[in-house]
């Protein structure tokens, strides 16, 4: 709407009734033309009474009136515009990439996947997408395999630090299992080669992994959150214990994580295939008795022995953004 004092009127939002700045009107012409102020406020007197005037702003819908049917308005209302934009993600090739023309898929897992996952480890995420597999040597096994590249050809990197490179082994390699992913905002996986980027270790895709940055209040307001979540998992006797607290002021911020993990051997379950006998079961292990490897019976064979493991996962980040254009996070 308009408010009428003279010849102002003042253009507002039709769904929130917030005024509205740097409105132009202009007539058909378009040699007279204003701008509406910080309050949405406009001076019409600069125009004909007989003129078609348009209102325009990029985020609302054209409206036109004749300048002599505003006399009896205070106030005129714009319709916000609805705006649809390609789908984009940030990309281990380290630059924007709409996904509608990269030339091979992208999966994206974004932070509310992640905290809703049932996984214990960030190789278990990657395997519940349905694309990915994952191969376990052990409980605290997690080698990705993208496209058949495995280890060296698959590359692996935190918030644009590499985890590897062509120089490791082959064979499998269980990086992907260090990452916490209780506190990443994002995980990219991009299922084709990126060898002109990063080179030969980057063959078979990449998996980058971007942790939460520390946000910042404002000059009034000191940021402070936490959350906090505990997980068990029956299968394996494992619990997990996560905790992560951010503190922001208006030039700097602060995110510390905490997690531990401590999984126990991995147990089969007691339903079977009658025709399969004891298949699969673990009868013996190997152990050390007085100094020598010895095989002893396994008391429970459906426990696959020494396969348990903990790990605790620490991350400290530190932002400091001294103005809008420069920001720096330590990490």
């Amino acid at each position: 709407m308009f408010m009428l004092k003279g010849q102002q009127i003042q253009v507002i939002n039709s769904s929130d009734l917030t005024p509205i700045e740097s409105v132009a009107v202009f007539n058909l012409a378009r040699d007279r033309a204003a701008i509406t102020d910080s309050l949405g406020m406009i001076e019409l007197s600069i125009f004909q009474a007989g003129d078609t005037l348009i209102f325009q702003h990029s985020s609302y819908l054209l409206k036109r009136f004749c300048k002599s049917d505003l006399h009896n308005h205070q106030k005129v209302l714009l319709q916000s515009r609805k705006i649809l934009i390609d789908e984009y993600v940030i990309s281990a090739s380290k630059y924007r990439e709409s996904s509608l023309i990269i030339p091979y898929m992208v999966d994206v897992l974004q932070d509310q996947v992640l905290m809703e996952t049932t996984g214990f480890t960030a190789a278990d995420i990657l395997e519940e997408t349905g694309n990915i597999l994952v191969q376990r040597t052990q409980g605290g096994g997690g080698s990705p395999i993208l496209r058949g590249f495995e280890a060296n050809k698959v590359l692996l990197v935190v918030d644009g630090v590499r985890l590897n490179n062509a120089i490791y082994r082959n064979g499998h390699l269980q990086n992907s299992i260090t990452i916490d992913y209780s506190i990443l905002e994002r995980t990219e996986v991009i299922f084709g080669p990126t060898s002109i980027m990063y080179g030969s270790d980057a063959l078979g895709g990449v998996i980058h992994y971007y942790t939460k940055d520390p946000q910042l209040g404002s000059d009034s307001t000191t940021l402070f959150n936490a959350q906090a979540y505990m997980q068990y998992a029956s299968a394996m006797n494992g619990i997990t214990g996560h905790l992560d607290f951010s503190l922001g002021k208006k030039h700097w911020s602060s995110l510390t994580s905490i997690t531990y993990k401590n999984l126990g051997d991995i147990r089969m379950g007691t339903w079977r295939d009658p025709t399969y006998g004891n298949w699969g079961e673990l009868m013996h292990y190997v152990d050390q008795v007085g100094g020598q490897d010895s095989t002893l019976e396994n008391g429970n064979p459906l426990i696959q022995l020494n396969t348990g493991y903990s790990q605790m996962d620490i991350l400290q980040k530190i932002r400091y953004t001294p103005s809008q254009y420069v920001d720096w996070i330590l990490n």
